[in-house]
């Protein structure tokens, strides 16, 4: 019944219906992020856990921090809780690069911690890595340093997938897809923009941007993770607020128990 938290995350960040817009005019003007949310993960009516997201953004700057637990059943069976945090800077045309990426995720029992740390150099490549502990790589193959050294992490993934959907969405371009590296594992992520959508959002009717998510292994995955994605991995429906704003407001993803659902439920603007 448990939900892998890194799921969880995909939901979020990475985290129906009339035609997209058109021309650019309809698409308003892409504005900073400056917020808590809260967003809670559920299957029906049980819930699975909760994640909180702190997220700074301005036209030379960005930092996002996303705390994660689990709840109710899941709590009871397998609790689970991660933090991750991320800085960078922006280029002068606007690009999101990283400068410093952690990630710790734990269980009850504290021996299976499992922390990565990411250092990056002025240009947004990778200059160090640290995990801990460190896989064996007779199980989970390394990445090349020259594949993953130009890929973002996953926060800073979501800040460019958010600004290239917005570019689409402009462009009336639908799909699009970018590569992003966890300190484990290459990924390509594939986005498609599907159509507009009404959806209820803390109690309210609010325009949304639906757009679906599927990822592609490229490296350093295990062969039972490789054996999962070759059964199916089933795509990520993500819905972004059809707005300057262009907020991730729900996700949805469908799986052999019903389908998950990760909802914005708390939301303030802070400077």
């Amino acid at each position: 019944m448990g939900l892998p938290l890194k799921r969880y995350k995909s939901l979020l960040l990475a985290l129906i219906c009339l035609p997209v817009a058109t021309a650019q005019a309809q698409v308003p003007p892409l504005e900073p992020v400056n917020m808590t949310a809260r967003y809670d993960a559920s299957v029906g009516v049980l819930p699975l856990g909760h994640m909180f997201a702190t997220v700074h953004e301005t036209p030379l700057h960005y930092d996002m921090e996303l705390n994660t637990k689990s709840q109710g059943l899941v709590d009871m069976i397998a609790p689970m809780k991660s933090i991750a945090r991320v800085s960078g800077h922006r280029s002068e045309d606007g690009d999101y690069l990283a400068n410093d990426y952690t990630a710790l995720d734990s269980k009850e029992d504290s021996k299976n911690d499992k922390s990565v740390h990411l250092q990056y150099d002025g240009d947004g490549k990778l200059a160090e890595r640290e995990r801990h502990p460190e896989d064996d790589p007779a199980w989970r193959p390394a990445v090349p340093r020259e594949k993953a050294e130009n890929a973002p992490d996953p926060m800073t993934g979501f800040f460019r997938h958010r600004k290239i959907l917005h570019d689409m969405m402009a462009r009336n371009v639908r799909d699009a897809s970018i590569v992003t590296y966890d300190g484990a594992r290459l990924a390509r992520l594939n986005f498609h923009v599907v159509s507009r959508a009404r959806i209820q959002v803390m109690g309210k009717d609010v325009d949304a941007i639906n757009t679906m998510l599927t990822r592609q292994p490229m490296d350093g995955y295990t062969p039972k993770e490789l054996r999962k994605f070759a059964a199916g991995d089933p795509p990520i429906h993500v819905y972004f607020s059809a707005d300057g704003r262009f907020l991730p407001l729900m996700a949805g993803i469908e799986l052999p128990y019903g389908e998950v659902k990760i909802v914005l439920s708390k939301y303030e603007e802070i400077k």
